[in-house]
């Protein structure tokens, strides 16, 4: 009898004390979300989610330690000017929000925690990242928009499992190499800063999907990003490209391609190899003619392309067969090749400010009857 007491107490015992399991998303879901810290501190080994997002909290409480099975923890949309010591011992955190916040540094014990797997940091004043990220082994995302960050440590190449990155509207000058060696990365935005050259490694990105660094500085691309075989959307605008390089056209996958507002001379023949390609932006560009390479891309649905200096057109544009959308306004045009008519698709079609004649006027609209055709 008393050996079977003292196995009860041992069962007893080993479950009020077990370790909690780490969940997956999809069971973390279906667990309580809490907005109460007072609620959550009646049963703390029994909290796996927190939110106290919009509670006016000027600092985390330290009580929060006590929460140690916790998962994921929401602090999002504070006055929150520091992460303490405390939240550095939730050691089975998966997701941590604390954006929209005033947070100028990281802790170094953040290195603790190792299974997280989402960490926002958007909207505060963050002014560095240490290499205690290199700990972050299983982070999946990372949003870092809106900060004061002047570089990326070189750390950043050790988040192996790393799928989004958001880094837009910072204070970057450049990336490191290391970038390069997140393989499974598959969105980067780096929109907004002040980068003015990408790396060559940029072109290990193989899992990459989504690339936008607009607004910056750039003045020419890497050879090697025509290695970024998945890529689908690319956006380049509002940098001072003049020229690309040929191997844009091994990115096989690209289905859209903005290259607005920068100063594009030339399109590389190489363009016509996007079989893929479904829409491209090529507004306010220095084009003096329609690029020859998009005319073979069959399978294209919209082109915008105004705001250039395009005065002649190759015979070829006829064979754009699934175009829907051309826009062709603020240009120098005076005449279209008769095999425009062969657009069966265009629906829509602008030419305004352009210096046609009338004469040229009627006969676009002899040869495009079902096209609804914007001019001045």
């Amino acid at each position: 009898m008393k050996y079977l007491l003292l196995i009860l107490i041992s069962l007893v015992t080993r479950n009020t004390f077990a370790e909690s399991p780490l969940f997956d998303t999809n069971e973390l879901k279906r667990e309580k979300l809490y907005s109460s810290l007072e609620e959550a501190l009646r049963e703390p080994q029994k909290v796996y989610r927190l939110n106290l997002s919009n509670s006016k909290l000027t600092e985390i409480p330290k009580e929060i330690e006590k929460l140690n099975n916790l998962q994921e923890l929401g602090l999002s949309s504070n006055k929150i000017e520091f992460l303490p010591d405390e939240i550095c011992k939730l050691t089975k955190l998966q997701k941590l929000n604390v954006s929209y916040n005033q947070i100028k540094h990281l802790p170094e014990c953040i290195s603790n925690l190792t299974h997280l797997q989402e960490f926002n940091l958007t909207a505060n004043e963050l002014l560095s990242l240490g290499k205690e990220i290199e700990n972050f082994k299983k982070l999946e995302s990372l949003f870092l928009y809106e900060n004061m960050l002047q570089e990326i440590p070189k750390e950043i190449g050790q988040l192996s499992n790393l799928q989004n990155l958001d880094i837009r509207k910072n204070k970057l000058k450049e990336l490191p190499e290391q970038i390069g060696e997140l393989k499974n990365l598959k969105t980067l935005n780096l929109a907004a800063n002040q980068i003015t050259k990408l790396p060559s490694s940029i072109g290990g990105l193989s899992a990459l999907r989504y690339l936008d660094m607009s607004v910056n500085r750039i003045t020419s691309l890497p050879e090697s990003i025509g290695n970024l075989n998945n890529l689908e959307d690319l956006n380049l605008s509002s940098n001072n490209l003049g020229l690309l390089p040929v191997t844009i056209g091994n990115l096989s996958e690209l289905k859209k391609l903005n290259l607005d507002k920068n100063s594009l001379i030339l399109i590389p023949r190489e363009i016509s190899e996007l079989k893929n390609l479904q829409r491209i932006y090529l507004n306010q560009n220095l084009l003096e003619s329609f690029p020859e390479g998009l005319a073979e891309l069959k399978d294209i649905l919209s082109i915008e392309i105004s705001h250039n200096k395009i005065y002649t057109f190759p015979d070829s544009i006829g064979k754009m067969q699934r175009l829907q959308i051309l826009n062709l306004n603020f240009n120098k045009i005076t005449s279209l090749p008769e095999s425009i008519g062969e657009l069966n698709k265009l629906t829509t079609f602008y030419l305004k400010r352009n210096p046609f004649p009338r004469t040229e006027q009627d006969k676009v609209k002899k040869l495009m009857p079902n096209c609804r055709i914007y001019w001045d």
